[in-house]
């Protein structure tokens, strides 16, 4: 019975030993970040390396040498549609994201093979793109990595930044041609749409302009005027007014916003319309005033 009990007990000891572990936070952690840009998905996938108060750019990330722009595999860049940096155009899929720190200048490179660990075995003959960026100082000390995306008229801005230095470059989509293909699509074809949805692609135009390039507006105006001939609608002549004052077309305007109160006098579309009359009127005194 005692060799038994002692059978069981070293059964025991050898289970819990084989269970005992030590949990060790990663030295370096994962991250990404997923945008979708008006018709464009770009994930970015990396590794966040620490500063842990080391020299960054000159020490640990030497300068004139592929850097895998982060830790561990190779950093990667993902779009899901055909995408232009540096008026290269990207076709869908993943690339690797290396970069070449220097003092005063950077170079960003996009490459097919997303397999590396680092940049070990980087080929130069697999870049699909190359461009050179300027390095600036930061504000704030960044301890990890951060790749971050922003959007500026439906294209990308992507910032890298470690320590106190960033770098950014752009990423263009083809949101706005494929948005602008499809105005003049509907704009051949006789009412086959719903007001609000030539009101809404005016709208969209107004307040992605600068994206758009020249005689935009003239687009939106085709557009809002294709919803008054459906109907009549108070969003329609907030629209149409929003353009002839980007227009500086100010006689038309003013004529526009005396139809629109008319039209709010006689239709009432809502508990505040009146409300809305009064600020209609003063601003057409102020351009008065001011014209």
């Amino acid at each position: 019975m005692k060799k038994i009990c002692l059978f069981l007990a070293s059964i025991i000891l050898l289970v819990n030993g084989l269970d005992a572990q030590i949990n060790i936070p990663k030295f370096s952690e994962p991250g990404s970040i997923s945008q979708t840009i008006g018709f464009t998905n770009i994930k970015i996938e990396y590794e966040r390396p620490m500063q842990k108060g080391r020299k960054i750019f000159g020490g640990l990330v030497p300068y004139d040498q592929v850097w895998r722009t982060g830790a561990g595999p190779c950093t990667k860049i993902y779009f899901d549609k055909p995408v232009s940096i540096n008026k290269t155009t990207v076709a869908p899929g993943a690339y690797a994201l290396f970069t070449i720190p220097g003092i005063s200048e950077w170079t960003i490179i996009l490459n097919t093979d997303t397999s590396l660990y680092g940049a070990y075995r980087y080929n130069s003959e697999k870049d699909v793109v190359r461009l050179k960026v300027k390095p600036r100082k930061t504000v704030r000390s960044y301890e990890a990595l951060n790749i971050d995306v922003d959007i500026v008229n439906n294209d990308a801005e992507i910032f890298i930044s470690w320590e106190q230095t960033q770098v950014n470059f752009q990423l263009k989509t083809t949101t706005q041609a494929i948005f602008m293909q499809e105005v003049q699509n509907a704009l051949k074809n006789d009412r086959n749409l719903e007001a609000d949805k030539y009101a809404n692609a005016a709208d969209y135009i107004i307040h992605n302009r600068l994206g758009f390039g020249k005689h935009v507006l003239d687009t939106a105006m085709m557009l809002i005027d294709r919803s008054f001939e459906i109907e009549e609608d108070s969003y329609f002549y907030r629209i149409k007014r929003d353009i002839l004052m980007l227009k500086r077309d100010y006689d038309s305007y003013l004529t526009v916003s005396e139809a629109h109160i008319a039209y709010l006098q006689k239709a009432k579309p809502y508990n505040d319309y009146e409300k809305e009359i009064e600020r209609i009127q003063r601003k057409n005194q102020k351009l008065r005033d001011n014209h």
